[in-house]
């Protein structure tokens, strides 16, 4: 019965995870966004340079490289793992492949975004 309960904390705690992540930033968007406000509504010169980075939609080229690099050495790290745990299992192995193929992808995005 104590092995069906990993599975499960696994996944309530990367939810916990992501919904944290979302929640922060929403509320540093949130708070920078009151703060030009208020510098507004008191009548304060704001620099172009300021407003610049949060109206700029564009992401910064090297994102996708680093979050390719982050996937492809998860995947390494959990295909080490399956070499070294019970003699090679092969489950984890295999599920090694989808933050390979990811982080792959990533670093191709970032390789042809230029």
């Amino acid at each position: 019965m104590s092995e069906l309960y990993i599975p499960i904390v696994l996944f309530i705690i990367v939810g916990i995870v992501a919904g944290m992540y979302l929640y922060f930033n929403y509320k540093s968007k949130l708070e920078s966004q009151k703060t030009m406000r208020l510098a507004i509504e008191k009548g304060d010169m704001i620099s172009l340079d300021t407003i610049e980075p949060m109206l700029s939609k564009g992401k910064d080229p090297l994102v996708d490289l680093k979050r390719g690099v982050l996937l492809i050495s998860l995947a390494l790290a959990f295909a080490a793992y399956g070499l070294i745990a019970q003699q090679g299992d092969l489950d984890i192995i295999g599920l090694s492949f989808f933050p390979l193929a990811i982080g792959i992808a990533f670093s191709l995005m970032w390789k042809f975004s230029k």
